[in-house]
Parts: C-alpha cells; structure tokens; sequence
C-alpha cells in the first residue's frame, strides 16, 4: 500500500506529465499554424496568412507569453500590409494598411508592458513600422515624408543596436528592408538633388554593409535581396554622380549585383523577388546597356513573377517598363499596322499601370507611367497619315499630360511630364495656321521646358542628359518663334537664346559623353546639335553681320563634319561642308568656299557608295558640288579680275550643270557667264571690237537662260528652288541689260579712237543710264555699289568725250568733278589713285585751254600743277605709260609757253634762247610719249620740235594735241561686278524628310505568262522622318499580280503602303511579282506619294522602266494562219 507521500508523488508525476503533454500538443498545434501561415505567404495569399497567425496567437495568449503574441501581431501586420498592396480598389488598401498599422500599434502596446529591460529595441523597432505603414496612407506629402524620415531614423537606430549585440541575420533583414521600402516613396520625396545623392549613398552603403556581413552568413534569400537592390541603385548613379568614371564603374557593379542576384532569386524561387530581380535586370539592359530585346525579355518575367505575387507595384511597373520598351522595339516593326497595334498595346498597358498605382497610392508609380503614355499617344500621332486625327491625338496627348501633372502636385518628380507637355504643344503648334494661336502654344511650351529645367536642375542635378534634351527643346521653341517674328530687334533676341540654349544642351551632353553607349550615338547627338547651332548661327550672321557670329557658325558645323563622320552619316558630313562653303562665300572667302564644295563633292561620292539605293541621287550632288566649286573659282578669279581664268571655271561649272538631272537647266545661264568673262577680259586687253561682239553674244546668252529657267520655274516643287529660278530669272534680264551698258561703252571706246567724240559721248551717256536702270533692282549691296561706280565713270567718259570733241574747259572741269566722286566709289587704293589721276588730268586739260585763251601764267602754272600730280596718281596706281604721258603732256605746256615767249619777244638773242627751251623739254616730252607708248602723240611732238628747231611759228593748236590718255577710259579701272544672285541650292530640302524612290524591274523582257519581281525602294535622304502613303499606277494594265507585297496593301492599280514610316537615311521596299497577259511595250511609271514630318504631302514620279513582252513561241507548233489563235 502506497502511502500518502507515495500518492502525492505519483500524482505530481500524472500531472507533470499531463502539463508536458498539453505543452507538446501546444506547441505543436502552433508550429502547425506557423507552417501554414508560411505557407499561404508562399503563396502570397496574406490575409489567409494573416488569419492563420490570429488563430496561432490563441496559444501564446494563453500562457500569457506577450513577446511571443507581439512577434505574431508583427507578422500579422506585415501581412495585412502586402495584402494592401494587392487591393482591388484604393479603398481596400487603405482598409487593409489600417489594420496594418492597428496591428503595430498592438504589437507595440504589448512590447511597452514587458518588464524586460532591453525591450527597447523592440518597441523602437515597431515605432518605426507604425510610422512606416503610417506614411503609406499619408495623403499630404509634408507629413508623408516626416513620417518616412521617423521610420528612417528610428530603424537605423535599431540597426545599430542589433549591430552591436552582434545578431547579424537581423542586421542584413533591416538593411535589405530599409533599402527595399526607402524605395517606394522616401527617395523620391526629396526637395533637391543634394538630398536625393545623400540617400543615395546611404543605401549603397547599406547594400554594401549587407552584402559584407552576408558574405559569411548562409543566407541566400538576404544575400538575393541585397545584390537586387543594390544593383536598382547603382542603375541610378548619373542622376546623382557627376564623375563619368564612377558612373561606369557602378554601372560594371550594377551588371555584377543583377547577375547574382537574378542566380539566386531563380534559387529561391520567390516571386517578389524574382520580380524585383528582373526590374532591376531590365533597368541594367534598358537603360545602361541599351538592349531593348533582353530588356523585354527580362521585363516579361518581372511582370510574371509580380501577377504570381498580386503586387499592384510589382505589376504596375512591370506594366509600364513593358510599355515603354514595347513602344521602342515597335520603331523595328515593319509593318505599320503591327506597329500602331504595338503602340495602342503599350497605351492599355500603361492606363491599366495607371490604375494600379492608383489603388496603392503609389505617386512614384505615376509619375514612371504618365510620361511612356504621353509618349505613346505622341508616337501614334507621329505614325498617323490623317492629319485630323494626328490633332486630335495630340491634344489628347495634352490633355493626359495636365491630367498627369494634376494628379502629382507637389511631387517634386514631375518633372519629366513638364518635358513631354512643351513636346506636345510644340507639335500641335507645328498643325496650326493661324499666326496667334501658334504663338500661344509655342509659348506655353516654352513655359513648361523651362519648368522641366528648372525641375531637372534642381531634383536631378547631374542628370545631364536629360537637361541636355531639355535645352535643346527650350532651343527648337526660340527658332520656332523666330519664323512668326517680324521685328529684326526680336528675332535676333529670340536667336541667340535659341544658340545659348544649343551652347548650353552641348555643354552638358559633353559632361555625359563616355555615356552615349557608341560612336554612332556619340555622332549622331553631337552631329546634330552642331548642326542646328550652326543654322541658329549662320542666320544671326546673316542679319547681324556679326563676325563672332559667322565664326561661331563655322565652328559648329566643322564639329557636325566630324561628329557625323563618326556616326558613319557621309551624307550629312556633305550638308555640313555644303554650309560652310555658303558661309565662306557670304564673306566672299572664294577660295575657301570653293574647297568645302570640293570636299562635299567627295564626300557625296562616298555617300554614294555607302547607300547603292542614293547612287544616282547621291552622285547628282556630288556633280553639282564640283560645279560649284568651279563656281566659287571663278568668283575668286573674277575679283582678282583674271577673267581668262573666270571664262574657264564657268565653262567648267556649265558642263558639270549639264550633267546633272536636277540643274542642268541652269547651264545656259554659267554658260552666259564664261562668254560675258571671256568678254571682260578682251576689254581689259583692248581688243576692243571683238569685246564689243563677245558682248552681244552674252547677251544672246542670257535671253537663252531666261527662257530655260521660266520654264522651269513651271515645273518646280521645290519652293527654295522657285524663289531662287526667280531671283534668277531677274537677274538675267539685268544682265542681258548690263551687256547692253558694256557693248555701249565699247562702242564709245572705239568711236573716242577713231575721232568720233560727241558719239562717243552719247554712248557712254547711254551705258550711264542704263546702267542706272538696274542699280535699285539689284540686290547685293556689294554689286550694286560696284555699279554706281560704273554709272559714275561713264558719265565722267561722257564729259570727257564732249570736252575733246568741242575743247571745253568746262566739260573737263565737271569730268573732273565726275571722277572725284568716282573716287569715292573705289573699292581699291588702285582705281581711287587712277579716278584721282584722271581727275587732275582733266582740271589741267581744262586749265591749258585756259591758258592758251588767255596766256596767262597762273593758269600755265595751274596746268603744270595738275599733270604733275595725274603723273603722280598714275604712277602710284601703277599706270606707268599713263604717268608718262601726264608728264609728255606738262612738258608740252612748258614748250607752248616758251614758244609764245620767243614769238612775242624782240631781242633775237632772247627769242633764240626761248626756241632752244622750247626744243629741250619738246625732246623730254617726245621721250615721255615714247615711254607711255603713244607713237602718235610722240610724231606730234617731233613735228613740232622741226618747227621750233626752223623757228618757225607754232603751226599747231595746243588743244590738237592734249587730249587724255587712252588709259583714262580703260575698263580696267573697274572691276566688273561680281555675280551674287546664284547661290547653292537643295541643302534646304535635307532639313525635312526627303524621299528617293526607285522602281526596279527584275526583267525588262519577258514572255507572256512569264513571272516577274517589280519592286520599288525608297530611302530618306532627309533629317527628319517621312511616312509613305501610296504609289499610284504600280500595277500596269495588260499586267495580273502573281504574288503580292508581304505587309502593304494592294487596291486595285494602287500600293497602299499604311503610312510606312521611313527613318532619315534608312531604306523602305515594297515588292510584288507580275505576269504580263499581251504582247508589247509597256512604260512603267508610277508615282509615289508620303507625308513629311509637317503633314505636307509630296509626290514623286518615279523614273519610267521599259517592259518589252514577247509571245511564247513554240518551235513544235503547227500554225493556223489566224493570229489570234497563234497567239
């Protein structure tokens, strides 16, 4: 029998082992409950996963173990807290984040009723929850962001602590979730770039430490969030670094971070994190790599893994990344209905990303998804042939955009809608006719793009790139406005700021340059912002004539020469030299124009080879390119007035003209110019009857001219290339009218030989005023001054003449006057001397007749005056026979002096003294003659020297024998204007989409019945995009389609192309195969119709192919005598 102590003891024992047993089952039951809670967060069901953890506190509960309850309110919280994230409506996640944060506060409240000493950690842990989950429904972005820099602090303060008790699981799980949630709206909530680079470097700091600790710690889960998230902030490193070097450095990091972390998520086989890993996947290969294909493979598994997560965020972005690099890959489309569908797939896509950000209150979201669909309502209107509904397109794309803007005020990363607004209204700007309206939109988009700079500058520092873009927006807003300017003050204004905004969009895009991922990205930015600031420059210069300008000009496009050059583009290295030649020739840099036309030349040579579909086009220019090289040599040579050379060049110039397709009108015309060069220079030679004749023919010449270029002023598209036929075609009256002036004034040259003087006179009064005639209708000022000298000289001629024919002081005097003022016109220290020269050669003509009337010294003394100095102008303007003559004519005056004195003298001694003078300086002027070349006027002296030597009586007049030197009516004390109304033209049209089309047959004989491939290739030889509409007549009759074109439509005769787009400088083909049903010869010409990137539709008549169709003979066959049936 037991006794009592026994009986307590094996009750104590039954007891202890109930208690253990209830312990066991309890425990069980709980782990139990655990596991499946785990379970249903595995499988991302968290508000199963949240009930489950309600039921498993019961256990906890009740053995009143309030750590254990609040480390399960803590879960149950966290749960409630992802559940928010795959809310149905905006409502359901804010009722699921309430209870999330409730449940925080639970956990909190228990953790403040331990009595354990080191709790608290625990309860700032869940402070710091609590203001976390707290931000997430926080509306006003103030709070928001004091609430997420509460958590911020309060957790790295937790951190430390664990830190410091040395529990390093717990450490990496904070820093990953500090790094994770910071990036849901905390980086983003920034007032300044300075801020955004600090909490930049404070993640990768965390990430860094987490992956250190994690590099001895067997935690692939931690370790696969660590390397994901710090590779999503090294992708960001140029927003918020300045240095190049580093920013590739991370870069390199970024790809190590992603491939890890991609090995280890594919491990795990977590959603959320797989699809956090391929984000981060896409941003490496979209972004810094720019691979848009593996950036969409890798963006379709980000979206996979997020819908198995139910992640709004998740799906959300993957949504809008699938978007926008959708909308990139649809560019390679080559269909253009695949294409538009494309782009309304990536509209729904990104409305449905909308949404979704929306229920999660995810304002970050918004702002990564309003701008791809902006974008895509910009691209569809780009792609769009009916320019209604392009305009409809584009204002709904405007109306989204302030729609965007509305929803994100006070985000400070709106930014980029800013951007994309002035984009829209700069295009809708471009649909728009009337004057006001198109202002106020290129005002308001000029408004916002300084916004977006303003903004950029600010929240994203070094994000040159980006400010870059938004300059030279801020630089196409100014050019625009200067097109509807009228006032010269303002549209040089608003010029200069467009080339201070270019200058500035270079400055920056050069901080960034080892960025742009090749040569050819590197070239064609460089390129083509060179390109527009030369432009910019070049029409300040031509308003301002301003040399800083001219030289900022060639500076900018010598830069685009090279850039280009490297983005392998010849044709636009060409345009480049072609500017810079037409620069050179506004400063009458002849010489230097004429090697960049050369050197464009070639590079068309090149152009040529590199795309076979441009050859002929291409080898067109390069032909016209030479021609004008020869042109600007003959100018050279025209100014240096070596004339037989100028005769050569515009020979040269008019053949290369004939040679091409496009100019070979304009022949006649260069051809004009070598006859009227050839011309000048037998007037220069003194050939004068033959100069006269070879007038004439230049004359002819230019009537021939004008015929060609009216006629094909009724056949240009081109308005360039009409205002210029136009300008031409006056020009060429006015120089068949200037041949009139210069056949007059050798008539008057021959007729002053030959004695006739007063008809010389006449005809040089009537050079004068025809020459007068076209002096207010000629627009260069250099040409037109050119001219007024002329006019002045022939009037000077005219008096001149009259004063020989009727020996009058007083026409010599006002030649005198004439060419004093003449003197004024000179461009020359050379012809002002001669004018000068010629001048006082006048006055003393005009004083020796004086002289002779009245025989008084002071007018001999006054005539001896004025030929010294003529002898003295001639001399120096290196006229020496003219010089010589000045002074065989003064010594005359001495002579006739000292005649008169022996004649009138009484002592014989004393005449005979006066005689032997006379004799002496007859011998020096019989020598100055002699040396000036004049044999007539020295046998006129020496006539007079046998007198005087007889003593005979002076038998001759004075005024018989001083007249002017032959040199004073000389034409080549001119230089014949320079020909300005020709420039260079076509350079223009390559600013816009330009198409070339060629139609290839791949037979030109053929059978009946025998198939046939007819294809026709277009290329865009222009800067700006082109969409192909139609080609009219591809089918011709007597003709069935065998095979059709793989993507374009056939209608009838009629190739619908869809609105192909076609890039600048890429080729477009459409093809099908043909049978031809009768015999015969067929003409193919169809013609090509696309838009431009202005909406202005063009046409092109495609060059004509021959078909020759011959009948299938069979040698076999028996004939039938009927043709019809041997057919």
């Amino acid at each position: 029998m037991k006794t009592r102590y026994q009986k307590s003891e094996n009750y104590l024992n039954t007891a202890f082992d109930n208690n253990v047993l209830w312990i066991i089952l309890h425990n069980n039951a709980l782990a139990a409950m655990l596991n499946l809670a785990e379970e249903q967060e595995k499988r991302y069901e968290w508000l199963k996963a949240a009930d489950l953890y309600k039921k498993a506190s019961v256990f906890p509960t009740k053995e009143k173990d309030s750590l254990g309850v609040a480390e399960l309110q803590e879960k149950i919280g966290f749960c409630y807290f992802r559940a928010a994230f795959q809310a149905r409506t905006n409502k359901e996640y804010r009722k699921y984040m309430k209870q999330s944060v409730e449940t925080y506060e639970k956990e909190l409240k228990l953790l403040e009723e331990l009595e354990e000493t080191d709790k608290g950690v625990r309860i700032a842990h869940a402070n710091a929850l609590i203001a976390y989950t707290r931000a997430r429904l926080e509306t006003n972005l103030k709070k928001k962001k004091e609430l997420l820099n509460q958590w911020w602090i309060t957790e790295n303060q937790v951190l430390d602590a664990y830190e410091q008790a040395g529990d390093l699981h717990t450490v990496v799980r904070i820093c990953n979730n500090l790094i994770e949630n910071n990036i849901y709206d905390r980086v983003w909530l920034v007032s300044s770039g300075l801020e955004h680079r600090k909490i930049f470097e404070e993640c990768v700091n965390l990430a860094q430490k987490s992956l250190r600790i994690l590099s001895n710690l067997d935690d692939d889960y931690e370790l696969a969030r660590a390397n994901c998230f710090a590779g999503w902030y090294c992708q960001f490193s140029d927003w918020v670094l300045e240095s190049e070097d580093e920013i590739i450095q991370l870069n390199q990091k970024s790809q190590e971070y992603l491939n890890k972390a991609l090995k280890l998520s594919q491990k795990i086989r977590d959603a959320r994190l797989s699809s956090w890993s391929y984000f981060t996947a896409y941003g490496s290969n979209a972004l810094i790599y720019a691979n848009p294909a593996l950036g969409i493979e890798n963006t379709k598994k980000a979206l996979k893994y997020g819908r198995i997560a139910k992640d709004n965020h998740l799906i959300g972005c993957g949504q809008s990344f699938l978007a926008m690099l959708s909308m990139t890959m649809a560019k390679f489309l080559q269909d253009p209905d695949k294409q538009k569908e494309t782009f309304k797939k990536a509209r729904k896509m990104l409305q449905e990303a909308i949404c979704n950000f929306r229920i999660i209150n995810f304002l970050e979201g918004l702002s990564i998804a309003y701008p791809p669909y902006i974008f895509v309502l910009t691209n569809l209107a780009a792609i769009e042939t009916n320019q209604n509904t392009k305009q409809r397109i584009l204002e709904k794309a405007t109306q989204v955009t302030y729609k965007g803007i509305k929803c994100l005020t006070s985000w400070p990363w709106q930014g980029l809608l800013y951007f994309y607004l002035s984009m829209n209204l700069f295009l809708l700007s471009e649909k728009k006719t009337e004057s006001r309206e198109k202002r106020d939109l290129l005002e308001k988009a000029k408004k916002y793009a300084k916004e977006y700079l303003a903004a950029s500058e600010k929240m994203v520092t070094f994000n040159f790139k980006g400010q870059s873009d938004g300059h030279y927006r801020l630089a196409l807003i100014y050019y625009a406005l200067t097109r509807m300017e009228t006032s010269l003050t303002r549209k040089n204004e608003l010029l200069k700021k467009a080339a201070n905004s270019i200058e500035k969009s270079l400055e920056l895009i050069q901080k960034k340059k080892k960025l742009l991922q090749s040569a050819w990205a590197s070239g064609f930015f460089f390129g083509k912002y060179y390109d527009k600031l030369g432009t910019i420059q070049q029409e300040i210069y031509s308003l301002t004539r301003e040399k800083k300008s001219f030289r900022k000009a060639i500076e900018a496009y010598k830069n685009a020469s090279l850039y280009y050059e490297k983005a392998e583009a010849p044709a636009h290295v060409a345009e480049s030299y072609w500017h810079l030649a037409q620069l050179h020739d506004e400063q009458t840099e002849y010489q230097k124009a004429s090697r960049n036309y050369n050197l464009a030349s070639k590079v068309y040579e090149s152009a040529a080879a590199k795309i076979p579909q441009l050859k002929d086009f291409y080898k067109n220019y390069s032909l016209y390119m030479q021609a004008w090289s020869q042109i600007e040599q003959a100018r050279y040579n025209h100014s240096i007035e070596n004339y037989d050379k100028a005769k050569r060049n515009y020979d040269r110039a008019s053949k290369l003209h004939e040679s091409t397709d496009s100019w070979s009108y304009l022949a006649s015309n260069y051809s004009a110019w070598t006859i009227m060069e050839k011309a000048e220079d037998l007037s220069r030679k003194e050939i004068t009857q033959q100069a006269k004749e070879t007038f004439q023919k230049a004359l002819e010449q230019f009537t021939i001219a004008q015929k060609a270029i009216n006629q094909k002023i009724g056949e240009t598209a081109s308005a360039e290339e009409k205002e210029l036929n136009q300008k031409l075609l006056q020009a060429a009256d006015l120089r068949r009218k200037f041949c009139q002036a210069r056949i007059q004034i050798e008539d008057a040259k021959i007729l002053g030989k030959q004695g006739k003087y007063l008809q010389s006179s006449k005809s040089y009064e009537e050079a004068a005023q025809n020459i007068l005639s076209i002096i207010d209708k000629v627009e260069s000022e250099a040409e037109r001054k050119e001219l007024e000298y002329l006019a002045v000289l022939c009037r000077a001629w005219e008096r001149m003449a009259e004063a020989e024919a009727t020996t009058s002081s007083e026409s010599y005097l006002e030649a005198a006057e004439l060419f004093e003022k003449a003197k004024d016109h000179c461009f020359t220290r050379k012809a002002s001397l001669w004018a000068l020269g010629n001048s006082s050669f006048c006055k003393g003509l005009a004083a020796g007749i004086a002289y002779q009337s009245s025989l008084d010294m002071n007018d001999h003394f006054k005539a001896k005056g004025y030929m010294k100095g003529a002898a003295t102008s001639y001399l120096q303007s290196g006229y020496a026979n003219a010089s010589d003559y000045a002074k065989g004519t003064q010594r005359l005056f001495d002579a006739y002096m000292y005649m008169n004195k022996a004649e009138g003298e009484a002592d014989p001694e004393k005449s005979m003294k006066y005689y032997s003078l006379a004799e002496k300086v007859l011998k020096i002027s019989a020598q100055s003659f002699n040396k000036a070349n004049q044999p007539e006027k020295e046998s006129q002296v020496q006539q007079i020297l046998a007198n005087v030597k007889e003593e005979k009586a002076l038998a001759i007049s004075l005024s018989e024998i001083m007249q002017a030197p032959t040199i004073a009516s000389t034409t080549s004390s001119f230089t014949a204007p320079t020909p300005t109304s020709e420039v260079s033209v076509g350079l223009e049209q390559f600013q816009h989409a330009n198409v070339q089309a060629n139609l290839i047959a791949g037979l030109r004989e053929v059978k009946v019945g025998e198939s046939f491939c007819l294809s026709v290739e277009f290329v865009n030889a222009g800067k700006e995009p082109a969409l192909l509409t139609r080609v009219e007549d591809f089918v011709p009759p007597d003709f069935i389609v065998v095979k059709k074109p793989e993507i374009y439509r056939l209608e009838d005769t009629c190739l619908n192309m869809k609105g192909k787009q076609i890039a600048p400088l890429k080729l477009v083909e459409a093809k099908l195969v043909l049978q031809p049903l009768k015999k015969g010869v067929y003409q193919l010409k169809p013609t090509a119709h696309y838009l431009d990137e202005l909406g202005q539709n063009k046409t092109l008549q495609l060059k004509a192919v021959e078909i020759k169709v011959e009948e299938i003979v069979l040698s076999d066959r028996i004939s039938t005598g009927t043709k019809e049936l041997d057919s």
